[in-house]
């Protein structure tokens, strides 16, 4: 296998670390906002259903961020042993 080296393979890495710190601000923000939200249905199962999928989607948008948030420890912790430059 072959691997590149120098300023090419630096850009790449930090643009794969700018994208996912987006990623994950991103997330996070999206996951608060969901929860912010209390929609009114009118209907007491149907406002329960709302109310349980939103907190699925909030929860998944807040797991998304913490395995972006693993990843970027992952890369930084391989830049400083010399793996990713």
């Amino acid at each position: 296998m072959t691997t590149s080296s120098g300023p090419a393979r630096r850009g790449r890495a930090g643009g794969v670390e700018r994208a996912l710190a987006d990623v994950r601000q991103v997330a996070t923000a999206a996951s608060e906002t969901l929860l912010d939200h209390v929609p009114d249905t009118g209907d007491h199962a149907t406002g329960r259903a709302v109310d349980d999928f939103v907190e699925q989607a909030s929860n998944a948008l807040r797991a998304l961020a913490e395995s972006v948030a693993e990843t970027l420890g992952q890369l930084d912790d391989a830049a400083l042993r010399g793996w990713v430059r």
